[in-house]
């Protein structure tokens, strides 16, 4: 079940009153909207993590967004959703409804600036991700996604070796255009040659992470771009 909870925060209006915010608890596999859903709210992720997909015509669906806590969620120009959002794992959002986030990008100097930061970000992610699909073998869109999990997801945060996977593997052939069989192929490959180990299902340790990156991107002519992705 969803669990509504309602708290006062330190976030205020344009006369610099507090305003009172909604949180929603997710616990994992249960879906924040549903592709055609109004689109009357947004959501910035507080923690735990949120898939974005659409369904394709032939029953299957692709991932196209992972979202990591700070992330705004549901932003879009027109009056439904285009996609599917799901919590990864247990999830907490905080709900802004569509009719505040104006007011609140024009008071809130630190808000629109995050949320300008994110789009710009997701646009060089999204082209970055339309050349992992159709330029990278399996292998090396495994690695890359391994990169990407460790920049986003290891920051300053305890080892930063270690990368927290909430993620099934047939959530990440998903992700990456792959079967499942063929995405736990490649993650025993490169833990066979000794650049990844795997100590729980959903835990992976780089253990060379140059090796990584050089599998990632064998393409030297992406690899500083989709680095910075």
């Amino acid at each position: 079940m969803r669990a509504l909870t309602t708290a006062i925060t330190k976030e205020t209006d344009g006369d610099r009153r507090p305003i009172e915010t909604t949180t929603l608890t997710l616990d994992r596999d249960q879906v924040l909207y549903m592709e055609g859903d109004g689109a009357e709210r947004c959501y910035r992720l507080k923690s735990g993590m949120i898939s974005e997909y659409r369904m394709l015509l032939n029953g299957k669906r692709q991932l196209v967004s992972i979202y990591f806590p700070g992330d705004i969620v549901g932003v879009t120009p027109s009056e439904t959703h285009d996609a599917t959002t799901e919590a990864t794992a247990r999830s907490v959002v905080e709900v802004i409804p569509r009719s505040r986030l104006t007011r609140r990008l024009e008071t809130d100097e630190d808000f629109r600036s995050q949320l300008v930061a994110q789009f710009l970000s997701r646009l060089t992610h999204t082209q970055a991700h339309v050349v992992l699909l159709g330029r990278l073998s399996a292998l090396e869109r495994v690695a890359s996604f391994l990169v990407e999990f460790h920049k986003r997801q290891c920051k300053g945060a305890g080892d930063d070796r270690l990368v927290f996977i909430p993620m099934t593997r047939n959530l990440i052939a998903d992700y990456l255009g792959l079967t499942h069989e063929t995405v736990s192929r490649c993650f025993s490959t490169l833990k066979s040659r000794g650049l990844i180990e795997l100590p729980k299902p959903n835990v992976a340790e780089i253990v060379d992470g140059a090796a990584l990156a050089e599998v990632a991107y064998r393409d030297n002519g992406l690899c500083n771009w989709l680095c910075n992705a």
